[in-house]
C-alpha cells in the first residue's frame, strides 16, 4: 500500500465514531490510573493535617487555660500587694501625722535678714492674738522657715512652729482668728495645721468639690479628714475614691465650666478688648476671625464666649 493511501485510511479510521470513543476510553483509563495515587496521597495528607491541627489546637487551649490560671493568680497577688501597700502607706501617713500633731504653720510674715524665727513667732503671736497668758519661749520646741530660700525673695516662706506640748499648740490654734481680726490694718496672717502631703492633697481635692457645689464643706480635725455632703451628713475620708463616693453629681444648672480655644498656626484672629468683661461673677472674651482666615471662609466670623463661675445662678447679661 502506498504511503498516501495509508495516511488516508488512517485519517478515515480516526474520524470514525467508534474509533474515537475507544481512544477516549483508553485515554481516560490511563489518566485515571495515573491520578488515583495522587488523590490517595492528597486524602492521606488532608487527614494528617487535620489530625495535626486538632492536636495543636488542643495543646494551645490547654496552654491558654494554664496561662489564664497563672494570670488570675498573679492578678490576685498584685491586688493583695496593692492593698498591703495602701495599708502601709496609710500607716506611714498616720505615723507622720502623729509626729506633726504638736506643729502649726504660720504664713504671711515677712522674712528679714538674720532673723530669729522663735523671736518672730513669739512677738507676732503675742502681739496679734493678745494671748493671756502670753506664749513663752519654753513652749516652743523648734521654729524655722520651710522650703529653700528663693533668689528674688518675693514670696515669704512659711514658718513651722513645733510646740513642746499638744496643749500649747491647741491653745494657740483655737485663737487663730485673732491673727486677722478687723482691728489689724496690715497683712493678714494665717495659722494652719501641719498636715502631711497626702492629707493636704486630699483636703484640697475635697475643697475643690466644695467650690463646684458637690459637697457642703471639708475640713480636718486632729488630722482626721471630714466632709459634709449636700444632705448635711458628715463622713470621714482617707482616699479620693471615698470623696467621689460621697460627692453629688454636677447639676446642669450649676455646672459653669471653662472654655479653651485651640488656634492653628495659620488661623488669624483679632481681639476686641473693648467688648470683653472681667467681673468677679463672670468673664467674657470676644474675637474676630477675618474673612478668609478660616478654611478660606468668605465671611468674617465674630465669636463671643462667656464664662460663669460654678453655682452662679444670676442672669449675668441683665445684671451687668
Amino acid at each position: 500500500m502506498e504511503p498516501k493511501d495509508f495516511s488516508r485510511a488512517l485519517l478515515a479510521s480516526i474520524k470514525s465514531e467508534n474509533v474515537m470513543q475507544e481512544m477516549m476510553s483508553v485515554a481516560i483509563r490511563a489518566i485515571s490510573t495515573d491520578i488515583a495515587p495522587i488523590f490517595e496521597k492528597m486524602e492521606s495528607l488532608r487527614r494528617d493535617i487535620n489530625c495535626l491541627v486538632t492536636t495543636e489546637i488542643a495543646d494551645f487551649k490547654t496552654k491558654i487555660s494554664d496561662l489564664s490560671k497563672v494570670i488570675k493568680q498573679k492578678d490576685e497577688r498584685i491586688s493583695s500587694m496593692e492593698h498591703r501597700v495602701a495599708s502601709l502607706e496609710s500607716a506611714v501617713d498616720d505615723h507622720e501625722l502623729y509626729s506633726r500633731r504638736n506643729s502649726l504653720r504660720l504664713s504671711g510674715i515677712a522674712e528679714l535678714p538674720n532673723e530669729d524665727p522663735a523671736d518672730v513667732v513669739l512677738t507676732t503671736l503675742n502681739t496679734r492674738m493678745k494671748l493671756d497668758p502670753p506664749l513663752m519661749a519654753s513652749e516652743l520646741d523648734r521654729t524655722h522657715r520651710l522650703c529653700p530660700k528663693t533668689k528674688d525673695g518675693g514670696k515669704h516662706r512659711l514658718l513651722l512652729i513645733k510646740f513642746t506640748t499638744y496643749r500649747s499648740r491647741k491653745r494657740i490654734f483655737t485663737q487663730k482668728k485673732q491673727l486677722w481680726s478687723e482691728d489689724q490694718s496690715d497683712a493678714r496672717l494665717f495659722l494652719n495645721k501641719d498636715l502631711t502631703k497626702r492629707r493636704s492633697e486630699l483636703l484640697w481635692s475635697a475643697r475643690k468639690l466644695k467650690k463646684e457645689g458637690r459637697i457642703r464643706d471639708a475640713w480636718s480635725s486632729d488630722g482626721k479628714l471630714l466632709l459634709k455632703t449636700m444632705n448635711n451628713v458628715i463622713h470621714p475620708f482617707r482616699s479620693i475614691e471615698e470623696i467621689m463616693l460621697r460627692a453629688s453629681p454636677l447639676s446642669e444648672k450649676t455646672r459653669g465650666g471653662g472654655v479653651s480655644i485651640f488656634i492653628r498656626d495659620n488661623l488669624r484672629i483679632l481681639e476686641h478688648p473693648e467688648l470683653s468683661v472681667c467681673h468677679d461673677s463672670f468673664e467674657s472674651i470676644f474675637v474676630e476671625l477675618p474673612k478668609g482666615s478660616l478654611l478660606n471662609y468668605k465671611k468674617a466670623l465674630f465669636i463671643g464666649v462667656v464664662y460663669r463661675l460654678p453655682r452662679y445662678n444670676h442672669d449675668a447679661f441683665n445684671n451687668y
